[in-house]
């Protein structure tokens, strides 16, 4: 991932499966392991954040639909 491009939800999945792929699949010295994993629990987070902002969104889509009815 490089500073120029906006993290995006999609970007950022991506990532954190290539992450998930090294640590099961490569034999890693311990601190770049650690850097990995410090890495993808970020992203993670990112994405679990971008994800409750979607569902507040469709939640008040809905809601607000609701109330014109």
């Amino acid at each position: 991932m490089t500073d120029q491009q906006p993290l995006t939800f999609e970007s950022a999945l991506q990532r954190l499966k290539q992450i998930v792929e090294q640590l099961e699949n490569a034999d890693l010295p311990l601190e770049e392991m650690v850097r990995l994993y410090e890495e993808g629990k970020r992203l993670s987070e990112f994405c679990e954040r971008k994800l409750r902002e979607a569902r507040e969104r469709i939640q008040q889509l809905e809601s607000a639909e609701t109330s014109e009815r």
